[in-house]
């Protein structure tokens, strides 16, 4: 068994250790957490964010691309199912929930 005294001092040079590992991996973040900032501060991260488009713009641009290499035939199908879609979905908000019965009476 290890004197007191000397588990005391052994722990003691372990957390040092410990404590100047910690402290040159707090260095290190520093430094790039610094480079990180001195990029977006850069006109270059600035002039790049302004040039990407936003994913509604993206999605336009796709959508006429996909336009694009589709016949005439099939754009007239996927437009004639968009306005039939819209159309029903504009009924069933018109129409009452419940329908009057044929001969005037209610069912409730």
């Amino acid at each position: 068994m290890k004197d007191p005294l000397e588990q005391l001092r052994q722990a003691v040079l372990d957390l040092m250790g410990k404590l100047q590992r910690a402290g040159v991996m707090i260095s290190i973040l520093e430094k790039r957490v610094s480079r990180l900032e001195k990029r977006l501060d850069s006109d270059t991260y600035q002039t790049h964010t302004k040039n990407v488009l936003s994913k509604t713009e993206a999605g336009q641009i796709g959508g006429r691309k996909r336009a694009e290499k589709l016949s005439a035939k099939r754009r007239s199908e996927i437009a004639k199912k968009a306005v039939e879609a819209r159309w029903e979905k504009q009924r069933k908000k018109s129409l009452p929930e419940k329908l009057p019965e044929p001969n005037g009476e209610s069912t409730t």
